[in-house]
C-alpha cells in the first residue's frame, strides 16, 4: 500500500507537469524544461495504476537520443529495454497502443505512425500479450471508425423523445458533431458549428447532426432550447454516449470530436479539426460530387 500511495503521489504530479510541458506549451523533448524526468524512478507493478509517467518519460528519453519516433515498433522496443519487470512491460505496451488509438493528441509524436497497416502489425505482433485484451476493443473502435469505412447506424433521441436513426439521413452529406454539455470546448466551438447548420438549413443535401452524449437530459434540453431556439440542424442525444456502442463504433473517447459522412453512408473523415473555414470546404467539396 506504501509502495501505491508513493508512486500514485508522483505520478499525479509529473503527469500534470508531462501534460503542461507536451500539450498546453508543446516543449519539443530537448527543453531543459523536461529535466525533471531524471528524478523519476524506476518503479514496479505498483506503475499500472498510473502508467503514462513512464511512458512519457520513455518518449522524452527517446525524442531526446533521435529527432523522431520512427515506427510503433521503435518505442516498444523502448518500452522491453527499459522496463525489467515483465509483467509490467507487457502491460505498459498494451497500455500504449490503447492510449494513441483513444487519445492521440496526448501522443503528438506518434500520431503519423497509427495507419491501419501500422495498427495491425502492432496487434499481431503483441497477440500474445497478456494484457492484448486492453488493446482489442480500441483497435476496433479505430478500424470502425477509419475513413472508407460505412458508418455505423446507431440510434438516439430527439429532444422531444421521437427516435432517430443515422439511416434516415442516407442520401446526404452528414456533418457529426459529438458533443456535450459538461465540455468546454464543445460548449466554445458550438456557435460556429451552429453557424454552419444555419448555412445549410435549406440544402436539402446536408444535415448537420449534434450528438450529445449527456446523461442529464433535462440539462441537454434546457441548454438545446438556450442556445438554438431556431433549430437549426438536428439535435439527438444518446446518454452516456461516450460509454456506448457509439462511443465504441466511432471512437469517441474525447470530446468534441467532428466526423463528415458521404450520401452512400461512407465515412469520409472521423477526426475533422474543429469548426471552421476548412470544415466547410470539405463539405463543400462532398458536394460537387453529387
Amino acid at each position: 500500500e506504501k509502495a501505491l500511495l508513493n508512486y500514485q503521489n508522483q505520478a499525479r504530479a509529473y503527469n500534470f507537469l508531462m501534460y503542461y510541458g507536451r500539450i498546453i506549451k508543446g516543449f519539443e523533448a530537448q527543453d531543459p524544461y523536461f529535466d525533471f524526468i531524471k528524478k523519476i524512478n524506476f518503479f514496479d507493478s505498483e506503475a499500472k495504476s498510473l502508467p503514462d509517467m513512464l511512458l512519457f518519460k520513455y518518449e522524452i528519453e527517446l525524442l531526446r537520443e533521435q529527432d523522431s519516433i520512427q515506427d510503433i515498433q521503435t518505442f516498444l522496443g523502448e518500452i522491453e529495454k527499459k522496463t525489467e519487470n515483465l509483467d509490467l512491460q507487457n502491460f505498459l505496451k498494451a497500455y500504449y497502443i490503447k492510449s494513441v488509438i483513444e487519445h492521440p493528441s496526448y501522443w503528438r509524436p506518434h500520431e503519423q505512425l497509427f495507419t491501419s497497416d501500422k495498427i495491425t502489425e502492432a496487434l499481431e505482433g503483441e497477440k500474445s500479450n497478456p494484457y492484448s485484451f486492453l488493446i482489442n476493443r480500441a483497435s476496433d473502435s479505430f478500424f470502425s471508425s477509419m475513413a472508407g469505412v460505412e458508418a455505423f447506424d446507431f440510434k438516439a433521441k430527439k429532444s422531444d423523445n421521437s427516435d432517430f436513426d443515422l439511416s434516415n439521413l442516407k442520401g446526404k452529406v452528414i456533418l457529426i458533431d459529438a458533443w456535450a454539455t459538461w465540455c468546454g470546448p464543445c460548449v466554445h466551438h458550438r456557435p460556429k458549428i451552429l453557424e454552419i447548420a444555419a448555412k445549410y438549413q435549406n440544402d436539402p443535401r446536408v444535415a448537420v447532426l449534434m450528438v450529445s452524449v449527456d446523461s442529464e437530459l433535462d440539462r441537454w434540453k434546457n441548454f438545446v432550447s438556450r442556445t438554438n431556439p431556431q433549430g437549426f440542424g438536428i439535435e439527438v442525444n444518446i446518454p452516456n454516449g461516450i460509454n456506448d456502442i457509439f462511443g465504441d463504433k466511432y471512437l469517441v473517447k474525447a470530446i468534441p470530436k467532428y466526423f463528415l459522412i458521404d450520401p452512400k453512408g461512407i465515412i469520409i473523415s472521423s477526426d475533422l479539426p474543429e469548426p471552421s473555414l476548412g470544415m466547410e470546404k470539405m463539405i463543400e467539396f462532398e458536394l460537387e460530387k453529387m
